[in-house]
Order: structure tokens, then sequence, then C-alpha cells
């Protein structure tokens, strides 16, 4: 059976009324530098995810930085390769509007030699101040949830809670809204793959969706946050 890809993005706003409109993509972002920390500049970059048959190369800037944005949430393999070096190897996830970093220090040697390296990932973003937590697929296929609302998942995140949203307006009875920090919840955003469906009246969602056609689950807390459309 088809599974459809579904990113559930949850916006709380200091500001209330503010529309957001959130990707529902990643980036993976790097340095590529020699044996003693400096920069290599015109590194070829290879991402590729092997599932889809995806591949992107780009050419690393004269600071040794480089930047793949747009993928669609995956596991990806990030191979680095100058002359006169080995070829720096790597698994990295990306995840919904997140900066996957990887750090290629190369080793002196020859590019057809392979250094396989685990664990480079800085699973921080350190390019936003927005603060997120993620749910991936896996986890959303083995937890039970009561009533099977997706929106019982916010509940996994620290200081996140769920109201009746019965509570908010009668027509809402066991619709689900999403409190977070301790805040009523009516004014929560919720968009599923960029696009809002927050109920704009009283709170909550004009739609629900099934939990088996939802790949990602992101929850993020921000004022204001300059990788989002804020009209």
């Amino acid at each position: 059976m088809y599974k459809r890809l579904f990113v559930v993005c949850l916006a709380v706003l200091l500001l209330t009324g503010i529309a957001v409109a959130q990707r529902t993509t990643g980036v993976i972002a790097g340095q590529v530098t020699d044996p003693h920390g400096l920069a290599v500049p015109g590194a070829k970059v290879t991402v590729s995810d092997e599932a889809t048959g995806f591949k992107r190369d780009i050419t690393a800037g004269e600071d040794g930085s480089f930047s793949v944005p747009n993928l669609s949430p995956a596991s990806y393999k990030v191979s680095v390769t100058v002359p006169n070096f080995k070829t720096f190897q790597t698994t990295v996830t990306v995840l919904v509007d997140r900066t996957t970093t990887v750090t290629a220090k190369l080793e002196i040697g020859a590019s057809s030699a392979v250094v396989q390296v685990e664990g480079s990932l800085i699973t921080v973003d350190t390019t936003k101040a927005t603060v997120q937590g993620t749910i991936t697929g896996e986890q959303i296929d083995s937890i039970p949830l009561n009533g099977r609302n997706f929106l019982d998942l916010a509940q996994l995140d620290p200081g996140v809670q769920t109201v009746d949203g019965g509570f908010f307006d009668p027509t809402k009875n066991q619709m689900v809204g999403v409190s977070i920090g301790g805040r009523s919840g009516r004014v929560t955003r919720i968009q599923v793959d960029g696009v809002d469906i927050t109920d704009e009246t009283v709170g909550t969602t004009v739609a629900n969706i099934s939990n088996e056609s939802i790949q990602e689950f992101t929850i993020s807390q921000s004022s204001l946050d300059a990788s989002t459309d804020v009209t």
C-alpha cells in the first residue's frame, strides 16, 4: 500500500494571529578541512540516497563550506573527494526544517582510499534559535495512540499537552488542541506538508489524518523565525 508523506509541524508563536508556512525539507551543510583544521577549497561533495536513487554533486567554496538544501527527510550518504586526500564518507539523517551539520576532516592519501566516519552528525541545529522536537516514522509506527489521533504524538515532547477541543467550542468535540509551555492551545498552528490546517475561529484543526500517513512529526517553538514565511 502506498504511503503518502505527511509532515506535521506545530508552531507556537509569542505573537498571536500570525500565519506560518513551515518547510517540509531539510538541509545538509558542513565544512571541509585538512588534518590541521585548515579549510580545503573546491572539494567535490556528493549527497546520495541509495533507496531512491537520488544524487547531487556540489563543490565546496573557497572557505571549505558547502550546503545542500531542499532534501526530503531520509538517510543520506555524504562523500567528500579532494585530490591527494582520502575520500571522506559518512551517513547522516535529514529531518524536516533542520540543518544537519557534517564536519569533513580529511586525511592525506590517495583519493581511492575511503575513510568511513561514524557519528559525525551534530544533532543540535546551530543555525537557528528555534526549539524543535522531531518524532520519526519508525517511532510513529510503534507507538500506540489512544483514539488514534495523530496530534497525541505531540505529548512525547517535553512541556506539551493535548487539550480536548470541546473546551474551545462544542463543534470541536473529539478534536484535539495542542498546549505548549502552559498555553491554552487555541492559537497553536498546525500544518501538514506546509499547508495550514488550523481552525482560525476556535482552534484545533479542520482535518484529522491517519497515523499511517505520517512520515515525520515536528514540534517547533519560536518567536519569529527567518526560515518561515510570516505575514
